[in-house]
């Protein structure tokens, strides 16, 4: 599968997604410098594009002049996103805490299924920041061993959104998170 990377910045409306079909998106290192990323992203979502999005949440969204801190902008880059694509009354992230807590993937079978990702070889809520989703109209990829839905997928129009909310750290740390990687991108292809 051809790979290529973009600027977060220079993505300002859907049309600068035109040759993209599945986008691959985190805010764990960088925040977007502006809401129009989450509008053109959400956009590009409802004509058919499917986006790959993961990370938790930091301590970076307490910034007190941050965009996504005014007023009616959701609190984080992801609750915006949620508001974009027009799902923020049906799902929302909240933070995961009460340390380690195994996954379960729940995604079905994929193109890239390895043996190494087993319950209990990947975990969440731990040292690392995680979000989970609450709510209604998605379906849960990934989930705790309580039941909390840390990865999901929903349909926006005509397009797909995936959502995990475990830190971008959490895929490189190990065989099991590089698995889970490769099974998350295999779903969303």
């Amino acid at each position: 599968i051809p790979l290529r990377t973009m600027a977060m910045e220079l993505i300002t409306k859907p049309e600068d997604l035109k040759n993209v079909s599945v986008l691959i998106v985190s805010y764990d290192n960088q925040k977007p410098l502006y809401e129009e990323l989450n509008a053109a992203i959400a956009a590009w979502v409802k004509e058919g594009g499917t986006l790959l999005y993961l990370g938790g949440p930091d301590e970076y969204l307490t910034i007190p002049d941050a965009w996504w801190n005014q007023e009616g902008k959701g609190g984080s880059p992801t609750a915006n996103l949620l508001q974009h694509l027009g799902v923020a009354d049906s799902i929302s992230a909240a933070t995961l805490t009460g340390g380690d807590k195994a996954l379960r993937w729940l995604g079905g079978k994929t193109a890239a299924d390895a043996a190494d990702f087993t319950d209990g070889a990947l975990k969440a809520g731990g040292d690392s920041f995680t979000y989970y989703y609450e709510g209604s109209g998605f379906e849960t990829l990934l989930e705790t061993e309580d039941g909390k839905a840390v990865g999901i997928t929903f349909d926006v129009g005509e397009g797909t959104v995936l959502m995990v909310g475990l830190s971008t750290t959490d895929y490189s740390d190990s065989t099991a998170g590089a698995d889970l990687m490769r099974m998350l991108t295999a779903k969303a292809t």
